[in-house]
C-alpha cells in the first residue's frame, strides 16, 4: 500500500493556481482569495470542482491546509416530501505544514457532491486524501409510484477525516437493510438485497499526470414487475478508496411489503507519514483552504532632515561671520594702541 501511495502527488497536477493567479480553463480557480498585499493570515480557498496546482512562495513563514471532501447527495425520490433525505457528511481535515513546503509547488483535487478531496506535492507524494460522504437511502411502498409513499430516510455513511497518519475508514451506509460499506483499506462493499445489491467501490487511480481518486459503488437499481417505478440504492462516497453502493430489499411487514433502499458507505481518507491532522465533518460540496502568511514588509526608518532644510547652514555660517569679524575688530583695536605709543 505504501508503494502505491507515494506515487500519488505528481499526478495531482494539472492547470496552476498562484493563489489568487489565473488557471487553465479546465482547472478550478482560487474562487476567494485575499488582497494582493495580504502578508499575514491570508486565506485562499478553492471550491470549484476540479484539479489544480498552487505554487508555495520561498519564503513563506507557515501554512495551513484544510481538505475537505463533498457531503453525499440526497434521496431523490424521497427528497420531494422528506427534505432532510441528505447524505453522509463529508469528511475535513486541517493539516498545519509550517514551511516544509516552501518554494514547492503543491497540487490539490476538490470533489463535488459525495466526493472526496485531496492534496499532494510535486515530488510524488500524496499528503492528505478527504473521504466523500454516501447518498441517502429511504423506505417505502415503493410498489406505487408516488413519493407520498416514502415513510423513512438514511443518511450515507460519513467520508473518512484521518488525524494520523494512515488510512481513515468512511462510515457505512444507515440503512436497517442493504446499506453500502464504508470503504477502509480497501473499498467497501455494496449493501446485499433480496431484490439487488449494491455496487462496490473502486481504488484510486495513479499516472504520470493525474490521479483520480477511487470512485463510490453505484447504488443498485430495481425495475421488476412488483415495483412500477425504478428505484437506486444510494452511490457510494469516494475517497482513496470508494465507499460501497446501497442495494434494495423487501421486508414484509403485517403481510404487506416495505422496500428498503440502502445508503452509500463513506469514501476512506488517508494523511501521509509524518502529518498530524484536525478532523472535522463537511454538510457542502467540497473544497481546500490554503492559509499562509509571509514575512513582515521591512518599512526603512526615516532619513535625517538636511540642514539646508531647518536652516541650520545660515546660522552657523552668520556666527562664523561675527566671529571672524570680531576677531578682526580686536586685532586693529591693538595695532592702534601700540602705533599710538610709538
Amino acid at each position: 500500500m505504501t508503494s502505491r501511495l507515494s506515487t500519488a502527488g505528481a499526478t495531482l497536477v494539472a492547470a496552476g493556481v498562484l493563489f489568487a493567479s489565473a488557471s487553465a480553463a479546465s482547472a478550478a480557480v482560487a474562487d476567494s482569495s485575499p488582497a494582493a498585499d495580504c502578508v499575514s493570515a491570508c486565506v485562499t480557498t478553492i471550491d470549484t470542482t476540479g484539479a489544480g496546482t498552487l505554487a508555495i512562495p520561498a519564503d513563506i513563514t507557515s501554512l495551513t491546509v484544510t481538505v475537505a471532501g463533498g457531503a453525499g447527495g440526497v434521496a431523490a425520490v424521497a427528497s420531494a416530501v422528506l427534505p432532510d433525505a441528505v447524505g453522509g457528511a463529508g469528511g475535513s481535515t486541517t493539516v498545519d505544514l509550517g514551511t516544509a513546503y516552501a518554494g514547492r509547488t503543491l497540487g490539490f483535487v476538490v470533489g463535488g457532491s459525495g466526493e472526496g478531496s485531496a492534496l499532494g506535492v510535486g515530488d510524488s507524494t500524496l499528503l492528505v486524501v478527504a473521504g466523500g460522504g454516501g447518498e441517502a437511502g429511504y423506505a417505502g411502498r415503493l410498489d406505487l409510484a408516488d413519493p407520498d409513499q416514502i415513510f423513512a430516510t438514511y443518511p450515507g455513511g460519513a467520508g473518512g477525516a484521518p488525524t494520523s497518519a494512515g488510512v481513515a475508514a468512511g462510515g457505512d451506509g444507515l440503512s436497517p437493510y442493504a446499506g453500502g460499506l464504508g470503504a477502509t483499506a480497501t473499498a467497501g462493499t455494496g449493501g446485499t438485497g433480496s431484490i439487488v445489491g449494491g455496487g462496490t467501490g473502486s481504488d484510486a487511480v495513479m499516472s504520470a499526470a493525474v490521479i483520480t481518486l477511487g470512485a463510490g459503488g453505484a447504488g443498485g437499481t430495481a425495475g421488476t414487475p412488483d415495483l412500477a417505478a425504478t428505484h437506486t440504492g444510494g452511490a457510494g462516497g469516494s475517497g482513496l478508496f470508494g465507499g460501497g453502493g446501497g442495494g434494495i430489499t423487501r421486508v414484509d411487514v403485517d403481510e404487506n411489503p416495505l422496500y428498503v433502499v440502502g445508503a452509500g458507505g463513506g469514501g476512506a481518507g488517508f494523511l501521509a507519514d509524518g502529518l498530524s491532522g484536525t478532523a472535522g465533518t463537511n454538510s457542502g460540496a467540497g473544497f481546500v483552504t490554503f492559509t499562509w502568511s509571509l514575512p513582515a514588509p521591512v518599512v526603512p526608518a526615516a532619513a535625517e532632515p538636511a540642514l539646508a532644510e531647518t536652516g541650520a547652514e545660515s546660522s552657523i555660517a552668520l556666527l562664523a561671520a561675527g566671529a571672524l569679524l570680531a576677531a578682526g575688530a580686536a586685532s586693529l583695536a591693538i595695532r592702534r594702541r601700540i602705533d599710538a605709543r610709538d
